[in-house]
């Protein structure tokens, strides 16, 4: 107290007021939409339930006008219409940024039928990825207190309590096959299986490996699968899990979250198709979190579905593709024009061209680099003639707003290009 008031009564403080400027931080898993580079196109029977953000424009489509629904909302231009008869367009029911004005793409009148909640900003600053060193530090976490359970001329596999590790040598390629399980006896497992061409290089074994609290699976290869434990179940998830590949992901079959009663945390009615039909469960009771991370593109393939006539893909999870900027180039999107994938537990072909399925339906984010030249256009499928030529014929995505407050494991995170204020320090 003595040298208290020595210091308030001396006329030379022994200390400076100090301000710092705070940029704000923030989860890329907050958005439901997020586009870096490529331009975006919103068709009519979109719905995005959560936050969109892109560094290019969107372009929406006109391709119907019906039904018409009575919304009170806003328009592209930020005017509030109350009780509006809405043309059929996408609706957009979180806040939607972009740096540059929306446009009509191939048909005119689209970005009219929009509808948004909240009014649009077209003038928003930009908002990059991290750079291509953010996967493989995703590896580093992985490996924390690993073993190596392989290590030889072709690559090296760390398994520990943070997650597992894949590294291929310099001339190989391995391929990682992910299952995730979630029934009685193999309560929240994954299995994974790695090959080396068409033979297995290495796999889990039963009861496999138990999803502890923020679980990694890291991989310099590809990762060709994600589904059940054979290609006839889908994946169930029941924890909190991000996967990371330096190179490029197939969704080949449906992802669901699920708790410890087996409580699905979406229902989807495969009765209804083309409708909204996707809702959440107000029964699941889990907190499961997938992340995806690639540093080249996320495929909707759908190749075990597919395989058994399944041609819808319903798929919970935050997926980030073309992570690493300038450096990488990649979509979450439907196969491009002319490729083809194979892959999967069935080891089955999809075609970009000609393979034809149904609803896509997601809960969660979609996040991608996309490219200058196509952008996000064709990112559920292509057409010919107005009619569905390949990829998906409808897509509903609801955000996740678990994500709000608790993204994936170690996922990334943003500078915001903003302020939040002033802090003073003394």
């Amino acid at each position: 107290d003595v040298y208290k008031r020595q210091v308030q009564n001396s006329p030379v403080k022994p200390y400076s007021t100090v301000k710092l400027r705070v940029r704000e931080r923030d989860f890329f898993s907050r958005w439901n939409l997020f586009a870096e580079n490529g331009w975006v196109v919103a068709d009519d029977t979109n719905h995005w339930y959560g936050k969109v953000h892109t560094n290019n424009y969107i372009g929406f489509r006109n391709r119907m006008d019906t039904p018409r629904e009575v919304l009170s909302g806003f328009t592209w231009q930020g005017n509030y219409l109350s009780n509006y008869n809405w043309d059929r367009g996408t609706r957009f029911y979180s806040q939607v940024t972009s740096t540059m004005q929306p446009r009509d793409y191939a048909e005119s009148g689209g970005r009219d039928d929009a509808y948004f909640v909240v009014a649009p900003d077209w003038a928003a600053q930009r908002i990059d990825f991290p750079p291509l060193t953010a996967l493989s530090d995703m590896g580093n976490k992985a490996r924390q207190g690993a073993s190596k359970v392989v290590d030889d001329q072709y690559g090296t596999i760390w398994v520990g309590p943070k997650g597992v590790s894949i590294i291929a040598k310099s001339g190989t390629t391995l391929d990682t096959y992910i299952s995730f399980v979630n029934k009685p006896g193999l309560r929240r497992r994954v299995a994974i299986l790695v090959k080396r061409g068409t033979s297995t290089y290495w796999q889990t074994t039963s009861p496999h490996i138990e999803l502890t609290t923020g679980f990694i699976i890291h991989t310099t290869g590809d990762v060709k699968a994600i589904g059940g434990l054979n290609n006839n179940e889908p994946a169930e998830l029941n924890g909190r899990v991000t996967i990371v590949s330096e190179r490029e992901v197939l969704l080949t079959d449906d992802i669901y979250y699920e708790d410890d009663n087996d409580n699905r945390s979406v229902v989807y009615d495969s009765a209804n198709p083309g409708g909204d039909n996707f809702s959440v469960n107000p029964n699941y009771t889990g907190n499961a979190c997938l992340g995806v991370m690639a540093a080249k593109s996320i495929y909707l393939t759908n190749n075990d579905g597919f395989q058994r006539n399944d041609k819808d893909l319903i798929v919970c999870g935050v997926f980030a593709a073309g992570v690493g900027g300038s450096a990488s180039d990649g979509s979450f999107s439907w196969l491009p024009w002319g490729d083809s994938r194979t892959g999967g537990f069935s080891n089955t072909t999809v075609s970009g061209s000609s393979s034809l399925m149904r609803d896509l339906r997601l809960y969660g984010a979609l996040l991608s680099d996309g490219n200058a030249s196509t952008g996000l256009a064709h990112w559920k499928g292509y057409t010919s003639g107005g009619s569905p030529a390949s990829g998906y014929s409808s897509s509903v995505f609801r955000y996740d707003f678990g994500l709000l407050n608790s993204p994936p494991p170690e996922y990334m995170q943003i500078n915001m290009p903003k302020y939040s204020g002033w802090q003073l320090i003394r």
